[in-house]
């Protein structure tokens, strides 16, 4: 539990966050290495209200990793199927991670801010 004071803080440091965003997974390139590759995912973000575009490169282990700190604060994270690593299903696993990823996007954009949102708002910026 944060305090009065930290969660303050975080609204403060919510202010110029872009509230309503787009994402899409655009493509996935395997990247070859000498013992094992990764599959590596371009991520398309389109900020609703500029209209701004831009594109992300991210791993699986990335997603991974935000998945596992969204899925202690929300129940709602639990219910959105997210793919296994199995290298086998590479290709097939990106619908699900762009279901994750417009699932936490629509997470945090309800208004009022509240704690839940604010956290995840947290955690999608530092992604």
């Amino acid at each position: 539990m944060i305090s009065d004071h930290e969660w303050h803080l975080l609204i403060l440091k919510t202010k110029g966050i872009r509230h309503a965003l787009c994402i899409r997974i655009f493509r996935e390139e395997s990247k070859p290495a000498r013992n094992s590759g990764h599959m590596e995912y371009i991520v398309r973000v389109v900020d609703v209200e500029s209209g701004v575009v831009w594109f992300t490169r991210k791993r699986f282990r990335e997603l991974y990793k935000l998945h596992r700190k969204l899925t202690r604060l929300s129940g709602q994270m639990n219910e959105c199927v997210f793919p296994t690593r199995r290298i086998s299903f590479a290709y097939d696993r990106a619908p699900a991670l762009e279901n994750f990823l417009r699932t936490t996007a629509a997470l945090v954009a309800p208004s009022p801010l509240t704690f839940l949102h604010g956290v995840a708002l947290k955690q999608l910026q530092q992604f």
